[in-house]
């Protein structure tokens, strides 16, 4: 039976059309007796022996020749592998042999005649390298004992020239995992040969879990506790040590691995930033054509630094050109991965909604699943309507294992319908295909469930509505979007289902909830509910916390004056800067309304939570504030809270504003009134007087003052304050620091 033809069977029927008394070789056929060898397979043997020692025929063609001739499992065949190795070793026909020998050798075990043993250790050590080394992997395909005991007399022979020796050592360490081969090592150990002995500790090494080093005793211990195996233990123990250095090369591979990727990356960051300071140090009007020779380059690394240029340049508000532009959009088909995948980023980040054709074109072209993915992602980001319909397509696509495309192209079809560009009519054809995505998605794809619920809350249609509510007990991933839909739908009636999540575990959860019930709430019980998301007490998380704080004032927003005037008390056990934020909107709001019965309350209020606050400059803004109210509406509580507001004013140390209050209220004040101002401001003198070191205090109390007209404070007002004074400085302790009177 012939061999299935080859390039090498087609060489030799080449040869025998040449020569014609040379026929085209039979597949070999084992015959152990001589005396059966046919005259025509005898001469297949001269044609082997005469492509294999000519050196005209290519080295491939003469190995193959050699393999098929070692396969030959007769006698005649091995004699002449014999003949062949002893060849001259420049003719080239000792090395093909050898090649054969260890590839037939390595696929065929127990093939090579053991014939071939002698005659491949006469190659050890010899001239050239190559041919001793592969020598030497021929022999270690012969993995009996008697190969092993005539290697080790090899490398024991004082008398065998050294490279043979060590020759003789590298076969054996092929072998370690053989019992015999091991114990021929061990005899070794005490070679007086430092070049034998060296050699002999590394072949043992891969042998052994450890390492011994030049340890003789050592490793004769360890050999001792290996020789007492069984075989079967011995194989285990063979099995279990490599599949341990198995494991160790594959780590040091990923080693390499890494650390090759490491170098890649450092010499690509070198090249950007040498790339991106030629970009920086180009004058403005050559940059364009830097970014367009790049963008067109062979080289993939230029067009990946200069897409993340342009990108780069896009997020600091500096718009490519035009050209630019379509070099860009150029790399979006370009044969690299890489390339298409920032190019496409960068698209994306441009928001051209022109870019929206040559996108829908790619996606029809585009067979690499993951790059699909970037071009429908950026056909969400282009406020395009035209991008509807083929994202559309997308979702109702048959095919499973196209997941990740149908989450963009749902995810997209939620960014077009947020941005507003895109009305509801021309998205309901995407109702059925997301609610019936949906339907389908693998209840434990918890991502692909959140982005389909995610894009049917962004387009809002109450069709959606069954699919928000049956999630509303559904995972947090599941659950936000699906309490987001039913704000979107503004579903008021599921808002109690809702308000059970406001103690959820999750912060997120309870955020999302405090923000439907913001916008969609209008009953006392909803203002409830967010009041006690309000309290640190309540609730830990401050976002939460903002979050209904936000909710809260939206909802509060609608309801009457009188009520959210009274929810101010209803806020006494919250923070007191909460209790002012919430009053300082009710006084903004109500301050652009002069007819507002309310305001003056609020500000009362507000003057109090101050004044505990310590925070006495705001309180005096806002008692003006409220003097100025009580003055335009001439409520009598003008006057009572004047009298406040200018001792308030005293107490903090602001006489200028003091003495202008005085100039602005108190003309055609009667003298009962002035009198009652001209004693409060004798009063805080007095009782400031016996503080030591209040002489400046009083000297410009007394500068801001002076110059009132005598009508504002009555006659005499200036030496009363003196005789105060004066009366106070003598008063004062003994060895007081008190400086004297003005």
């Amino acid at each position: 039976m012939l061999r299935p033809f080859s390039p090498f069977n087609l060489l030799i029927a080449l040869v025998g059309a040449m020569c014609p008394h040379q026929l085209l070789i039979a597949d070999p056929t084992p015959v152990k007796d001589e005396q059966t060898q046919t005259p025509k397979q005898r001469e297949d043997l001269n044609t082997y022996r005469t492509i294999i020692t000519d050196v005209e025929n290519s080295a491939a063609s003469r190995r193959v020749m050699a393999e098929q001739l070692v396969e030959r499992d007769t006698d005649e065949a091995a004699q002449l592998v014999v003949e062949l190795l002893a060849f001259p070793p420049e003719s080239g026909t000792p090395l093909a042999m050898c090649e054969a020998i260890a590839s037939v050798g390595t696929a065929k075990p127990g093939i090579p005649d053991t014939r071939l043993i002698d005659p491949l250790m006469t190659l050890l050590g010899v001239q050239p390298d190559e041919l001793s080394a592969r020598a030497i992997a021929a022999l270690a395909t012969f993995r009996d004992g008697t190969v092993a005991r005539k290697l080790r007399d090899i490398a024991a022979a004082k008398n065998q020239p050294l490279p043979k020796r060590l020759a003789a050592l590298s076969v054996l360490s092929q072998n370690t995992d053989r019992r015999e081969t091991a114990a021929e090592l061990v005899t070794l150990l005490e070679s007086t040969d430092a070049s034998i002995a060296e050699r002999v500790f590394e072949a043992l090494r891969p042998a052994s879990r450890t390492d011994f080093g030049a340890d003789v005793e050592k490793w004769k211990q360890w050999w001792s506790q290996k020789q007492a195996m069984t075989e079967v233990e011995w194989l285990r123990d063979r099995l279990e040590l490599s599949n341990q250095q198995l494991k160790q090369a594959v780590r040091e591979r990923d080693r390499v691995a890494q650390d090759a990727q490491a170098r890649d990356q450092v010499y690509l960051q070198l090249f950007e930033e040498s790339l991106r300071r030629i970009y920086v140090l180009s004058p403005p009007a050559d940059k364009p054509q830097s970014l367009i020779t790049w963008l067109g380059h062979d080289v993939v690394a230029y067009r990946l630094v200069a897409l993340r240029i342009v990108r780069d340049d896009i997020n600091e508000n500096h718009k490519p050109s035009d050209t630019v532009h379509a070099a860009v959009l150029n790399c979006s088909t370009h044969p690299s991965p890489s390339v298409r995948r920032l190019a496409l980023e960068v698209i994306g980040y441009l928001q051209d909604p022109s870019d929206a054709e040559p996108m829908l074109q790619l996606l029809k072209s585009e067979s690499v699943d993951s790059i699909r993915e970037s071009i429908l992602r950026v056909l969400g980001r282009l406020n395009n309507v035209s991008a509807v319909g083929a994202l559309i397509e997308e979702l109702k696509e048959a095919s499973g294992s196209r997941v990740g495309c149908v989450r963009e192209a749902a995810r997209s079809l939620g960014m077009l319908a947020t941005h507003g560009h895109t009305d509801k009519d021309s998205l309901s054809p995407a109702i059925e295909p997301l609610r019936q995505r949906f339907a389908e998605a693998d209840p434990d794809d918890l991502r692909f469930r959140s982005i389909l619920l995610g894009a049917m809350a962004d387009i809002g249609n109450p069709a959606f509505t069954p699919d928000f509510v049956d999630n509303l007990s559904a995972d947090p991933d599941v659950l936000l979007p699906a309490i987001r839909g039913i704000e979107s739908v503004g579903a008021k009636e599921y808002l109690d289902r809702v308000s059970t999540h406001l103690s959820h575990k999750e912060a997120r959860v309870r955020q999302r909830s405090v923000e439907a019930l913001g916008t969609l709430g209008s009953q006392e019980s909803h203002l409830n509910a967010l009041r006690s998301r309000l309290d640190p007490n309540i609730e830990a998380n401050e976002g939460v916390r903002e979050a209904a704080w936000t909710g809260f004032t939206k909802l509060m927003s609608h309801m009457p004056a009188a009520t959210r005037l009274a929810w101010v008390d209803r806020l006494d056990d919250l923070p007191l800067e909460r209790q002012l934020q919430y009053l300082n909107n009710l006084i903004e709001e109500w301050s652009a309304n002069p007819q507002s019965s309310m305001l003056p309350d609020a500000l009362r209020k507000m003057v109090d939570r101050l004044q505990a606050l310590g925070r006495t400059e705001e309180r005096i803004k806002r008692m003006q504030q409220l003097r100025r109210v009580y003055e335009a509406t001439n409520d009598p509580r003008a006057r009572d809270t004047t009298m406040d507001l200018f001792e308030s004013m005293l107490t903090a140390g602001l006489f200028a504003q003091a003495a202008e209050l005085i100039k602005e209220t108190a003309t055609g004040w009667d003298a009962a009134t002035r009198e009652e101002l001209l004693e409060l401001l004798l009063d805080y003198i007095g009782s400031e007087s016996n503080t030591p070191g209040q002489s400046q205090k009083h000297e410009a109390l007394i500068a801001e003052f002076q110059p009132l007209d005598a009508d504002l404070l009555g006659n005499g007002w200036f030496e009363r304050v003196k005789s105060v004074t004066s009366r106070a400085a003598a008063d004062a302790p003994e060895g007081s620091t008190q400086d004297p009177a003005p």
